[in-house]
């Protein structure tokens, strides 16, 4: 699978661990290297909690 977001990667990580009934809570972070931005930042990041 192809993501375009980081957001929605976090997030279909944390679905896919979900689907495991033994799992009670996620929480994924997603973390981009040197993202294609105007800024001057050494990585962007994202966190879901299920």
């Amino acid at each position: 699978e192809r993501y375009d977001l980081i957001e929605r990667l976090a997030t279909r990580i944390a679905e896919v661990c979900a689907v495991d009934s033994r799992v009670k809570g996620t929480k994924v972070t997603v973390r981009k290297l040197h993202p294609p931005v105007r800024a001057m930042v050494d990585h962007v990041a994202v966190s879901v909690e299920r």
